[in-house]
């Protein structure tokens, strides 16, 4: 059985003791035009960033060009190891087609499958859940191909959801309108939204008050949570105790221990600080 490695990008939120096994694809954010990340040869930790934001610095992200997709990838397919490459939702950015197209003159190249690379319908956590199960598909001995065909499978099985704490940082991605979010500051709504069944980050609740939108995210939990998985990855854009105290609710209401991850730099940039998200496994992410 041909040799293979899960590759992702820097959207996903990880453990690092999943961090360690899987290959990651660098990507760019900038913060006022200035590039960081990627090979730029400049970065910063998760609290500058966060902090850099919180003092009014504008964020964005680039995308992985299909050239520099093609480039990663034959790095591995040169040397005969199979990729399975799991990258952002395609509802979200161009990447996730730069990456199949780069896949598709891969294996063309080579004249046999060496890469998969999927829509993974996913982001921030709940793509770092997906990549989690789809190492330990690979763990179990599975091939190339059968866990390919796994994670095709379970990835509309995994749910994101997320409150945040300014909209101001949604409108500036284009995810809201300008006025939905002047609405929001003026009535101090703190949102509830979740990634839908093609990967968009939708709202689907008005909440009140910060601690209400935090229990919200448990409540969802409640609603959906099957026994596919027993993990659950909590991800923060540099609010840790809010994120302990959705923890504490998750062990006090489901008996499990989830892991909080800081949320990365490149899916911060459209959230903001103060984004608190969970991420878990249900029968369908669909919301009724």
């Amino acid at each position: 059985m041909k040799d293979f490695i899960i590759s992702c990008d820097q959207t996903s939120d990880l453990p690092e003791r999943i961090r360690e096994k899987v290959s990651t694809e660098k990507m760019v954010y900038m913060l006022d035009s200035v590039e960081f990340g990627g090979n730029t040869g400049r970065d910063m930790t998760i609290e500058e960033f966060y902090a850099e934001m919180r003092n009014g610095a504008v964020a964005k992200t680039s995308q992985v060009t299909e050239e520099e997709a093609f480039r990663y990838f034959d790095e591995f397919a040169s040397e005969g190891m199979g990729v399975l490459h799991i990258p952002l939702a395609a509802a979200l950015s161009t990447t996730s087609d730069n990456c199949r197209k780069a896949a598709d003159r891969i294996n063309e190249k080579y004249g046999e499958t060496l890469v998969y690379s999927i829509d993974s319908l996913s982001q921030s956590g709940g793509l770092g859940l997906l990549i989690t199960l789809a190492q330990l598909k690979k763990e179990s001995g599975a091939s190339l191909k059968e866990t390919y065909e796994y994670a095709e499978r379970i990835k509309s099985h995994v749910c994101h959801y997320f409150v945040v704490d300014n909209l101001t940082y949604l409108a500036r991605g284009g995810r809201i309108s300008k006025a939905s979010a002047f609405l929001g500051a003026v009535m101090r709504l703190k949102p509830l939204l979740h990634t839908d069944e093609i990967g968009r980050l939708v709202p689907i609740r008005k909440i009140m008050s910060r601690k209400k939108s935090l229990n919200a995210l448990v409540e969802k939990m409640e609603e959906r949570f099957n026994s596919e998985s027993d993990i659950v990855y909590i991800s923060h854009g540099d609010c840790i105790e809010d994120a302990e105290y959705v923890a504490g609710l998750i062990r006090e209401k489901f008996g499990l221990n989830p892991e909080i991850i800081p949320l990365c730099r490149v899916v911060g940039c459209h959230s903001g600080p103060g984004t608190v998200a969970l991420f878990f496994t249900a029968d369908t992410r669909v919301e009724n």
